[in-house]
């Protein structure tokens, strides 16, 4: 008997965990943008259409979406929340219920996909990331 209450103890601790994991999003696509712009192209507005369509079937609870920017581009704090607002409105307007939490950051330049020097466009840097 106590066999199988260690072992129901164990395998209910792996199904918590299993379940914990499965909960911390993960990034499904990153969308990028041309300097000091938030501007998202015909292109990009169908890969969040296609992500907003899979938040929805997926039945996730939460969608973490960060802006980023390069190091030349103005006000790269405000620019890159304002591009990861510019994502979330859309998966919003293609159906994301309100029940979903979007999560908008803005993460400026402090976590570039390619390092550089000050004042440097790179297209990989000027981007938004989402996670689901």
């Amino acid at each position: 008997m106590r066999l199988l209450t260690c072992l129901a103890v164990a395998v209910a601790s792996a199904l918590t965990l299993a379940s914990a994991e499965a909960k911390e999003p993960w990034v499904r696509n990153t969308i990028y943008f041309d300097p000091d712009t938030v501007t998202i192209g015909v292109v990009a507005r169908e890969i969040i259409s296609d992500l907003a369509e899979e938040v929805i079937k997926e039945g996730a609870t939460r969608v973490v979406i960060v802006g980023h920017c390069d190091t030349a581009d103005k006000a790269p704090t405000l620019l890159s929340r304002y591009r990861a607002k510019g994502v979330a409105d859309i998966m919003r307007a293609k159906g994301v219920p309100q029940n979903v939490v979007i999560e908008v950051v803005g993460a400026g330049t402090s976590t570039p996909a390619v390092k550089t020097a000050p004042n440097i466009h790179e297209p990989h840097n000027r981007r938004a990331t989402i996670a689901f």
